[in-house]
């Protein structure tokens, strides 16, 4: 018995990864159990000592060692039985801590399964699983393909440790990056953000407090070898890498690259950014599905309202032209608590988010809801305004653009 359980410990120690005296408290605990159901004695009577080296057994009744033929076959049985559970709740234990520890890291793993949408993953000791929503539309998902994956959470539930995984994360590319780039391990270039848009376009915002370091160029590597790497490893998700600037004029004009912006106003209290292009600009700045000004407004951090000259000019005309108390709901007292509030004109409730809308005195839920729906009516539905760029309606506008050249 000795050399089995001797066995055993080495197993559980080299294979699983569980520390010897965790083992070794296991197996006595196990043998404990079998021993109080074998004497039908209380817990306290009984004591359990083995050598973690020897794996020798001594059991111990009222403080008197008991003849090893007391611990019968069916004891040792019943012991064998708990101690595996022992052994793979302990092995659970450690495989879950491992794991939670590395929660927001990438692990690489092998493509076991797809079932119902789900793919699972095998990771070594245990295995993770992708559900849809974390899924990439761009990835293939073959038994036998090598992935790397971002550990989104650790869940215990009664079937055991469920590893949650992600290819669509935004901080997948920025783990990669950071593990992939020599000079961000090193940290003379840092990642400022990262806005994603899972098997279509991701933007990188880089920066370098080093003059000598050219923080784009590390991350593409001598002629795109970095970069090309990372774009296999996505799958063909292609990659825009945009220097940081504290000017945010100059980093919402890289971040909408390739588009050649005319000008930017900002309006820092709203962290609203009219940008103004070239009509033969306008369908590159937006995007194809809207994307590139949809993530150049999550990577900077500011709404991006994006026009031509001639289209800002007719929506300013518009919204000068109109008065608060057209408004339904909102009449004289609420107009003038408006004005009172530094809002001369209806243009200049433009930038503001619905937040603001609600702070000002004298508005409440409903008229703040009827203003910035009369705001985007105004700016004309096809160039109406939405949450973070806006992108809907901007997308109409890309699309004609696109099509008729």
């Amino acid at each position: 018995m000795n050399k089995d359980l001797l066995a055993v410990l080495d197993h559980y120690e080299r294979d699983k990864g569980i520390d010897r005296n965790t083992l070794v408290e296991t197996i006595k605990s196990a043998i404990l159990t079998a021993a109080k159901k074998k004497l039908d004695e209380e817990e306290e009577n009984l004591r359990v000592e083995m050598d973690g080296e020897t794996a020798e057994i001594t059991i111990f009744l009222k403080g008197h060692q008991l003849p090893a033929s007391t611990f019968g076959r069916i004891a040792a049985q019943t012991a064998k039985q708990v101690l595996i559970q022992r052994l793979n709740e302990a092995e659970r234990d450690v495989i879950c801590k491992n794991f939670a520890e590395r929660v927001g890291t990438v692990v690489v793993g092998t493509v076991e399964q797809e079932e119902n949408g789900t793919v699972f993953i095998d990771l070594g000791k245990t295995s993770g699983i992708i559900p849809s929503r974390e899924r990439s539309p761009n990835d293939h998902y073959r038994p036998g393909t090598r992935l790397k994956c971002y550990i989104l959470d650790v869940q215990r539930n009664s079937r055991g440790v469920q590893i949650i995984l992600s290819r669509s994360h935004h901080d997948l590319v920025r783990e990669i990056f950071e593990t992939q780039v020599p000079e961000i391990v090193d940290g003379m270039v840092r990642i400022i953000g990262v806005a994603r848009e899972a098997g279509y376009r991701t933007k990188l915002g880089v920066h370098s407090e080093r003059p000598d370091v050219d923080c784009v160029g590390a991350c593409v590597g001598i002629k795109g070898s970095r970069v090309k790497m990372i774009v296999q490893e996505l799958c063909g998700e292609k990659i825009d890498i945009t220097p940081w600037s504290d000017d945010p004029v100059t980093y919402i004009s890289r971040a909408l690259n390739p588009a050649q912006i005319a000008s930017v106003h900002l309006v820092p209290e709203s962290r609203y950014a009219e940008v103004i292009v070239d009509p033969d600009q306008l369908s590159l700045a937006i995007g194809k599905r809207g994307l590139n000004v949809k993530l150049a407004a999550k990577l900077t951090g500011w709404r991006l309202d994006i026009r031509s000259q001639e289209q800002m000019e007719l929506i300013k005309d518009r919204l000068e032209e109109t008065d608060f108390t057209e408004l339904p709901g909102v009449g004289e007292e609420t107009a003038e608590a408006i004005k009172e509030a530094g809002y001369a004109r209806f243009g200049d409730l433009y930038p503001l988010t619905m937040e603001q809308l609600r702070n000002i005195p004298g508005v409440d839920e409903s008229a703040a809801e009827k203003m910035r729906g009369r705001l985007d009516k105004l700016a004309d539905p096809k160039y109406g305004l939405e949450a973070e760029g806006r992108p809907e309606s901007m997308e109409e506008e890309a699309s004609k653009t696109e099509g008729s050249k």
